[in-house]
């Protein structure tokens, strides 16, 4: 029920937003990388052109067919909330192959969530601490508002496609 209950916090905070920017953008003190933290979309990832990785980590990759055909099978009762890190090296990998895949499914804009966090794991809005955030990316699959399953980092299988396919399957 809570997570239902966040989802809906979300969901109504999100909406909310719509006419200003759910995101702030800042530089990492350290290493100077830029960092979005909230509500984004892949469109600001593609369009900020420090971030090369989003089309580099995209060379070669197929996706797997078994999880494109499952995915699109319950494309209309499934949300992913998809936390990442844009200064995480794990994130870089991850987040564009996964953006690969929900596109030929064509699960529509609205079905996925992208929240960016900073160092600390925290986003806007205490949604990191609701969702009990402690590594990104963590990828968090909903049916009907209730989470049916999570993948955190590389996941169980060190490729987030099996893991995937092992969550959808319980559908």
């Amino acid at each position: 029920m809570r997570k239902f209950l966040s989802f809906f916090i979300l969901t109504a905070w999100s909406l909310s937003l719509s006419a200003q920017s759910g995101y702030i953008r800042s530089r990492d003190s350290t290493t100077g990388q830029t960092i979005f933290q909230g509500i984004i979309s892949e469109e600001i990832l593609r369009n900020e052109a420090s971030f090369q990785w989003m089309n580099v980590n995209l060379s070669g990759y197929q996706p797997d067919s078994l999880a494109y055909k499952l995915l699109a099978k319950h494309k209309d009762s499934l949300h992913m909330l998809i936390f990442l890190g844009t200064w995480c090296e794990d994130s870089q990998q991850i987040i564009p192959k996964l953006f690969s895949l929900l596109h030929k499914t064509t699960i529509p804009k609205e079905s996925i969530s992208l929240l960016g966090v900073d160092r600390q794991k925290k986003t806007l809005g205490y949604l990191s601490e609701s969702f009990q955030i402690s590594r990104v990316p963590t990828i968090i699959i909903l049916k009907n508002g209730i989470e049916r399953g999570r993948i955190i980092e590389y996941g169980k299988y060190g490729n987030i496609e099996k893991d995937l396919r092992d969550i959808l399957q319980t559908f």
